[in-house]
């Protein structure tokens, strides 16, 4: 089977800011890959360039456009030139109409929370803190953009959702019945020694993702020692060099943020609202951490015990200190945390079930 990965950046371009949502299709597409199918990942670079990652996996990183509509029709251009039997795109962007436009049965991936939702750009525009004339301004250009995104899932021929509250949303918002498949990640076979109490946060350092309320934690508990790893706006966390108890890594490459996560005990979420379970805290909690998150659980934390839902700052730091002093609670969650996830978001269980649904697709529309 031949099949058309459709993404906005590649895992492996240097040129790239790498989300979670792209490590993922990534890993989906390996996975497939060392299956049997022909995968044709198709992607956009500031250096348009073509190889192959194995026999199976050709990538191809086309011009990257400053326009989103001009990068639609460089992506619907190139593909008209290749011969492929089903697309898979994840998350909502244009690249889910092309898949539409194909004519070929396609699999939408959802990767938010929210991800499902009618007029997400424009809600998301509505409530952001542009000036009023921006917002007008993107009004028209939003609107289109969230009416191409749910034509392609209205008629995607099958939704895939990473939990239960987003295959509740398939069937509320779009009448569908969602397939569940949970991240992948590559297994921790041993418990890792937990040697030093470390809290860590790892992410892009945005405004949405409040990294300042890190630095905030940090100052307060001046006893325990903090980590941040991270790239973007340093202006959100000025200041942090003064803070003696807390270090910044910058940005690391993925082997070397799981060697950190191996010896730290808590990782924290402080962002507004996430797009799905963050890959940084599967990676954690493969590594026995505690994640305390703010507003969210992801339908997985309190349910199985392996760590805390928070509604502000104050509620974060008594989750520290308690874990912190108590260290058989911390052992408790950290090694539920520990198991859960090594079984949970396992990289062959969960690719088998990708592997399963897409010859099933196919299959279906032979």
């Amino acid at each position: 089977m031949k099949v058309l990965f459709l993404s906005e950046n590649y895992y492996n371009d240097e040129y790239a800011n790498i989300t979670g949502s792209i490590y993922q299709s990534y890993l989906i597409a390996k996975f497939l890959s060392q299956k049997g199918f022909k995968i044709m990942y198709v992607s956009l670079s500031k250096i348009p360039r073509s190889f192959k990652e194995n026999d199976n996996f050709e990538v191809y990183l086309l011009k990257e456009k400053n326009n989103v509509f001009l990068s639609f029709f460089e992506v619907l251009k190139f593909i008209k030139n290749l011969e492929f039997d089903l697309v898979y795109t994840r998350g909502r962007s244009y690249l889910l109409f092309i898949a539409f436009l194909t004519k070929k049965p396609y699999i939408f991936n959802s990767n938010a929370q929210e991800g499902l939702r009618k007029f997400k750009h424009i809600s998301k525009l509505f409530y952001s803190k542009r000036n009023f004339f921006k917002k007008i301004l993107l009004f028209i250009p939003f609107l289109i953009l969230d009416f191409l995104v749910q034509i392609g899932i209205k008629n995607s021929h099958l939704i895939i959702v990473q939990n239960e509250f987003q295959r509740n949303e398939a069937k509320k918002i779009w009448k569908r019945d969602a397939i569940i498949i949970p991240n992948l990640q590559f297994r921790v076979k041993n418990y890792p020694k937990k040697s030093e109490k470390i809290v860590i946060w790892i992410g892009q350092i945005t405004k949405w993702k409040n990294p300042q309320l890190f630095i905030e934690i940090a100052q307060k508990l001046k006893k325990y020692k903090f980590l941040m790893i991270g790239y973007g706006d340093l202006n959100l966390i000025e200041g942090y060099e003064k803070i003696e108890n807390l270090k910044f890594l910058g940005k690391l490459k993925n082997e070397e943020i799981n060697k950190i996560l191996e010896k730290s005990w808590i990782i924290l979420n402080t962002s507004e609202g996430e797009v799905g379970i963050p890959n940084v805290i599967i990676q954690a909690m493969m590594r026995g951490n505690v994640p305390i998150c703010l507003n969210d659980d992801f339908s997985i934390l309190e349910k199985y015990k392996i760590g805390f839902k928070v509604k502000n700052l104050n509620e974060m730091i008594e989750k520290i200190i308690l874990l912190f002093e108590n260290e058989n609670l911390f052992f408790d969650y950290s090694k539920r945390a520990f198991e859960f996830s090594n079984n949970y978001f396992d990289y062959e269980r969960n690719g088998n079930l990708y592997y399963q649904y897409f010859l099933e697709i196919f299959s279906k529309n032979s």
